[in-house]
């Protein structure tokens, strides 16, 4: 039972996670997302709206599973699994795929709620908070990547905020390192979805690739199996599943269906494999996770070769392409381990911090070129975003620039 310092009794009080915002609050509020939303549409990024409801199914394939634990999810009186949306991009990206047309691009923006389950580890962390953002569907040039990255830290610099961390990497660069040591693209996924977690010592690349064989994952043999070893294979799942596999197979033969088995399990990747690739991509952020500067070469053709080389010269481009602001100062890190779901990205991806106030994460981005088939899509379009989380950017103390920006 609550009481207030009056000592009327209070029967409610808001969620934990969740707050009212006073008239002055939700003024300043408003005055942000003005800024940013003429910022972007200046830029050729059209206001849309989405339903803050959607299906809980659209959220999850974006997410690959990362997102479940955070999601508010019901099912509606008409038997649907829903959800209260968590982010806008999942949206944006449907909503292209109903309304496009043929090798049509699509440049949004949206500004509202959005909601994110926490279990109040963090105190401050709100539950119920408003995103402002964008998407640019179907440019996949380095100038794009640029132009989203900039116009994220614009956004920031209409607040009062001296300066701002930019930590990014590239998502492509990972997967080129995993698959180039032989992974496939689930053991990819694996790592991807470990990776904080990995670097940040909670979990030793070890304590890794034994939950990634407890998870049949990868397999204990080493190496590839032999024709005798496959044939043995088959002749065991052949037995195994002939009673199971009886009558009605559908439209696959049951020895189509026992040789796809096979093929699948001789794809596998073992232990020692894995091993060696994540202690591969120990080394590499090792040696190129770091503050880097305007003009900074990071020289690691001899140790990874030139794809990787390449990629990395993309980030230094990209660092080079964003002007100076006068009102802002900007350091950039090269960190591959934010702590946001990294699953969908296949690009850049970057996440924007206040200094000074606690390492605040305030927004972030990135380039998603996979996800349109992921919800559906017949094929990769390239894509790419940010959104900037408003309520997180006040609370850190900064307040919009009135005086300079009216």
């Amino acid at each position: 039972m609550n009481t207030s310092q009056d000592g009327i009794l209070l029967s409610f009080q808001p969620i934990q996670g969740m707050r009212d915002a006073s008239p002055l609050e939700l003024r300043v509020k408003n005055e942000v997302i003005n800024s940013v939303s003429k910022l972007l549409a200046e830029n050729g990024f059209e206001m849309a709206d989405y339903p803050i409801i959607e299906p809980t199914e659209l959220f999850v394939k974006k997410s690959g599973g990362d997102i479940g634990g955070r999601l508010y999810s019901f099912v509606d009186p008409g038997g649907n699994r829903v959800s209260l949306r968590p982010e806008f991009t999942s949206s944006v990206i449907r909503s292209f795929l109903l309304e496009r047309s043929p090798n049509a691009g699509m440049r949004r923006q949206y500004a509202g709620p959005v909601f994110r389950y926490s279990d109040g580890k963090y105190t401050n962390e709100l539950k119920q908070f408003t995103q402002i953002g964008c998407e640019l569907i179907g440019s996949d040039s380095l100038q794009s990547d640029v132009q989203i990255l900039k116009l994220a830290l614009q956004a920031v610099s209409y607040t009062d905020t001296p300066s701002v961390t930019v930590r990014m990497g590239n998502i492509g660069l990972i997967r080129s390192l995993l698959t180039g040591q032989g992974l496939n693209e689930t053991i990819c996924f694996f790592v991807l979805s470990n990776l904080a977690t990995l670097r940040a010592g909670v979990m030793s690349s070890i304590e890794l690739v034994k939950r990634a064989t407890d998870l049949g994952l990868v397999s204990d043999l080493q190496g590839q199996k032999d024709q005798g070893q496959q044939l043995l294979d088959k002749e065991y799942i052949r037995s195994h599943l002939s009673e199971n596999l009886s009558g009605n197979t559908g439209r696959r033969s049951r020895s189509d269906i026992i040789n796809r088995l096979v093929a699948k399990e001789n794809t596998k990747v073992d232990a020692k494999s894995l091993s060696k690739a994540i202690d591969q991509l120990t080394l590499f952020l090792k040696i190129v996770e770091g503050e880097v500067g305007r003009g900074q070469l990071l020289d690691i053709r001899n140790e990874f070769g030139e794809e990787v080389q390449e990629k990395i010269n993309e980030l230094i481009s990209i660092i080079e392409g964003v002007e100076d602001f006068e009102s802002l100062s900007v350091r950039y890190i090269l960190d591959f381990s934010t702590n946001r779901g990294l699953t969908y990205y296949s690009g850049l991806i970057f996440d924007i911090s206040l200094d000074g106030a606690g390492d605040t994460v305030v927004g972030g981005g990135g380039r998603y070129d996979g996800l349109v088939r992921m919800l559906g899509g017949s094929e990769d379009v390239p894509a790419v975003g940010f959104a900037i989380n408003v309520d997180s950017l006040l609370s850190s103390g900064a307040q919009h620039r009135f005086t300079e920006k009216k």
